[in-house]
């Protein structure tokens, strides 16, 4: 629903980068897949291949990640919507990446909800 409010029609070409869930090690994994990033089974090799290091097509979790950051728990989303604001005013610091335009933070609430929520920002 994210997308398609945003007008999103390919995430990776349309996103320039992203604050995904990560509170367990396999979870940025499976949510780049479910998120349109790559087809299912393929996120290894997208991460494998430095797509989602900093200076890849898609830097992932740049700030470090829930993991990273200290695992906020039910502030996780939060945290990453903050971290992708600081991004496009250009105030993420020495994280700061160049020239991005569009963001997308994904939180996951985690068990026993297992809800999430996906929120694309842009300039």
């Amino acid at each position: 629903m994210a997308y398609k409010m945003a007008g999103i029609r390919s995430p990776m070409d349309e996103i320039d980068f992203a604050e995904i869930d990560d509170s367990y090690s396999y979870k940025e994994l499976q949510h780049l897949e479910a998120l349109g990033f790559c087809l299912f089974g393929e996120a290894g090799y997208l991460t494998e291949e430095g797509v989602t290091d900093v200076g890849g097509d898609l830097p992932v979790n740049v700030s470090g990640g829930s993991l990273g950051v200290g695992h906020p728990l039910d502030a996780s989303g939060l945290r990453a919507v903050v971290d992708v604001v600081l991004q496009l005013r250009g105030e993420a610091g020495a994280l700061q990446l160049p020239e991005v335009e569009t963001g997308l933070a994904f939180g996951w609430r985690g068990v026993p909800s297992t809800s999430g929520a996906a929120v694309v920002l842009s300039n």
